[in-house]
């Protein structure tokens, strides 16, 4: 990646060769293939409309820049379009939490209710109980005094009464809007960590593939050495420096992978790594409540072997 989503960003371009071809009266020059620098790496492209670097950004090359020339670009973040996003997901949350509710409703006898046809059911229980535990958490790698939990955004939980449709369920998200506004215009950044996942390292060849919660680290330095072959992990849990061995795997071109291992803190985190040098790269990540909910959510519906897909097969049978 890029740049984090959201966040203001800033990039340096220098435009190599924009692709276009000239015509003149008796002369004619044969297309060439679009060429920028983008942060130190170059990018060769077949069409000067490039929209495959930063995610939702496109580049439109409209002429060739001497050599040398560099282009500042930045990108400015969309408080509304964050804040909506931030309601939407706390709207999505308490619609999950209601439907588990009315879904476990019994009556003055104590008996569940007909329309309470999942009242015993395990991957219900089970979702509720894992979204929850996420929706809960305090960030790790999180600046001090920043934001790291909902609460700090004066997102809590409050009772919901009951009506006719939905019984009274504890623990519904509230926010205020007016507050949730001047958190964005103090510092969007800040809150954006609450919800995404963010890596920052010092080696723009570093990138992340993918990852999951397991990961239980996060701040690291990677040992790539290629010319011995050596591909470490070092971190520091308060009891001293540890070290440990990632597992390294050729994509081409001289790119690597380097995957945490199994019952590591690294557990589930693969990296890109794009150069063929050796190199000490600092690692600092967070994982905001919104990517670990995602990842939870990957897991409870992953085909044939996630909770839900389980219970569906289970009812089935039955």
């Amino acid at each position: 990646k890029a740049t984090e989503t959201g966040t203001s960003s800033n990039y340096h371009i220098a435009a190599l060769n924009p692709g276009m071809f000239n015509v003149g009266f008796a002369i004619n020059q044969s297309a060439v293939d679009a060429q920028i620098e983008f942060d130190g790496t170059t990018i060769t492209r077949s069409s000067n409309s490039i929209d495959d670097i930063v995610d939702g950004v496109t580049f439109n090359l409209l002429q060739q820049t001497p050599m040398g020339t560099t282009l500042d670009v930045n990108i400015e973040p969309d408080p509304e379009l964050a804040k909506q996003g931030i309601l939407n997901f706390v709207d999505a949350y308490n619609a999950f939490r209601l439907f588990v509710s009315r879904q476990s409703e019994t009556g003055a006898d104590g008996k569940p209710l007909e329309t309470a046809v999942l009242v015993n059911n395990q991957a219900m229980r089970i979702s509720m109980s894992r979204v929850a535990a996420e929706m809960a958490r305090v960030v790790d790698g999180i600046a001090a005094g920043d934001p790291a939990r909902l609460a700090d955004l004066v997102i809590t939980y409050n009772d919901f009464p009951g009506d006719e449709e939905t019984p009274f369920t504890r623990n519904i998200l509230t926010l205020d809007e007016d507050k949730l506004d001047a958190a964005l215009a103090a510092d969007f950044g800040a809150v954006a960590k609450v919800f995404q996942f963010t890596m920052t390292s010092d080696d723009p060849n570093l990138q992340v593939f993918s990852r999951t919660n397991a990961l239980g680290v996060s701040n690291f330095s990677l040992t790539i050495d290629q010319t011995n072959q050596i591909f470490q992990a070092t971190y520091d849990p308060g009891t001293g420096p540890v070290t440990i061995n990632l597992d390294k795997a050729d994509l081409g071109s001289g790119a690597i992978t380097l995957t945490g291992q199994a019952g590591t803190v690294l557990e589930g985190l693969k990296l890109i790594y794009s150069d063929t040098g050796d190199s000490v790269v600092n690692v600092t990540i967070s994982q905001g409540i919104g990517d670990r909910v995602y990842n939870t959510l990957d897991g409870l519906l992953e085909e044939d072997v996630g909770a839900v897909d389980v219970e569906m097969a289970s009812l089935a049978d039955e």
